[in-house]
């Protein structure tokens, strides 16, 4: 008895002295069950630990990586997807000077490619898996110093309409328009879309992607397009240029301390102003508010005579050093004119090294959307001052990184194209340098690629 006594004082004198050993007993962090050894209740006390040991953060998230000077070519999701294509590409990359990967994550059939945690994503149904093993494919590209680029086909979707009708464009009689192919596009004024596809782009990051580019960041202009009709409540006065400016001045600022951000546009923007409106896109003005922008110069893109050249296609070099050429001589007078309007000196940098994202796959329509070469728009850039609708214009900042051709254009017709393999490549990419830039990518559609003009 005198024992037991004995032990009881010890463990009061213990405790209420706050011996850490007593303490260590107890679960940390919880309110633990403990008996008050005066009147043998039980109570619920915090422990000492609980109390000093600071609250739970979320583990920080992951640093951006080093830029890259990409060269890159793009992979559909089933390649990405396929356990032999993609060994097949890494060994030719290995081989190369390829060091960068453009994978689709939301396809041009508006499906996510990979399961992704996201409510949004899940409640609409977006994913169709393509690629099972997400994690699989970023360790083994990882491994070989792949930059991974994340294809994030904006809006041009076929199937968010069917899901959100209220997000597509819609007709006076409030169907869904529909293009050529009977696809339904997404309404690039609405909000709810943007946050969707931001969504997207941040679980990309988050399995492992470098950067994403936004491919189809315009608007539709197939024929019938005119017959769209648009709420005011979601327009608000503003120009199909502004608003796509606007979209990416909201996704950068969601993304940019997470992951790059980068954007294909059309080649014929940067020398057309008709172009530049109507699929809404203002070269300079878009430049402000990106990473990367991707230019996509393919020759059989440029219309018979244009650049003073009879046939683009014909002549790879030429075409390339002077679309790069007129991406200089924009990029430099947009900052010229921010330097004169802030009254500082122009900013430097849209050269050698500047440049953004990649581009609409080949054989495509071009900005009149036929499908015809050099076909082009109609705008007024971005509040028709290059100024985001701000009204001072913006320095452009984003690193030039175009799109090449690595596929035939037969469909130009007899005489109008020339089989493209490692000669016309070379002459691309030489034409890139020439220009004063040092990044690129190459676009094939069949992700077939003349990887013998590509060898370090």
């Amino acid at each position: 008895m005198k024992k037991r006594i004995c032990v009881c004082v010890c463990i009061v004198a213990l405790a209420g002295a706050g011996c850490s050993r007593i303490a260590g007993l107890l679960p940390k962090g919880k309110e633990a069950a403990q008996t008050n050894i005066a009147t043998g209740d039980v109570v619920a006390e915090t422990t000492d630990a609980a109390q000093t040991e600071p609250p739970e953060t979320e583990a920080p998230k992951p640093a951006k990586p080093e830029a890259v000077k990409v060269k890159g070519i793009y992979i559909s999701a089933f390649v990405a997807g396929t356990r032999s294509r993609i060994d097949e590409i890494v060994e030719e990359i290995d081989h190369s000077q390829i060091n960068a990967l453009v994978i689709d994550v939301k396809n041009d059939d508006g499906r996510v490619t990979f399961p992704m945690d996201s409510p949004l994503v899940t409640q609409l149904g977006s994913v169709k898996t393509t690629i099972s093993d997400i994690d699989g494919l970023m360790e083994k590209l990882k491994g070989h110093d792949i930059y991974t680029i994340a294809r994030i086909v904006a809006f041009r979707d076929p199937y968010l309409p069917e899901q959100r009708p209220e997000w597509g464009l819609q007709l006076a009689d409030g169907s869904l328009y529909r293009d050529k192919k009977g696809s339904a596009w997404i309404n690039p004024y609405k909000k709810e879309v943007w946050d969707y596809l931001v969504e997207i782009c941040r679980k990309a990051g988050e399995a492992g992607f470098d950067e994403v580019q936004f491919d189809y960041i315009r608007f539709c202009t197939e024929r019938g397009i005119d017959e769209v009709v648009y709420d005011e409540a979601d327009v608000k006065g503003r120009s199909q240029t502004q608003v796509i400016t606007e979209f990416i001045d909201y996704a950068y600022a969601q993304l940019k301390d997470e992951i790059y951000v980068s954007a294909d546009v059309f080649g014929t923007i940067i020398t057309s102003d008709v172009d530049a409106g109507l699929v809404g896109q203002d070269y300079s003005d878009m430049a402000s508010a990106l990473d990367y922008i991707c230019p996509m110069v393919y020759p059989s893109h440029y219309s018979n005579g244009s650049f003073g050249i009879s046939r683009p296609d014909l002549e790879p070099y030429q075409t390339i050093f002077a679309a790069m050429q007129a991406s200089w001589k924009d990029l430099e007078d947009a900052k010229a004119q921010a330097a004169a309007a802030s009254g500082g000196a122009a900013a430097g940098g849209s050269g050698s090294g500047s440049g953004s994202a990649a581009g609409e796959s080949a054989g495509q329509s071009t900005a009149a959307g036929d499908g015809s070469a050099g076909a082009t728009a109609d705008g007024d850039g971005s509040g028709s001052d290059g100024t985001g609708g701000g009204g001072v214009p913006r320095s452009p900042r984003a690193i030039v990184r175009p799109w090449l051709q690595d596929f035939t254009a037969s469909y130009l017709g007899s005489g109008n194209y020339r089989e493209y393999g490692p000669d016309e490549i070379n002459a691309e990419i030489q034409a890139v340098y020439d220009a004063g830039y040092d990044e690129w990518l190459l676009w094939d559609a069949s992700c077939n690629y003349s990887w013998e003009g590509l060898r370090e």
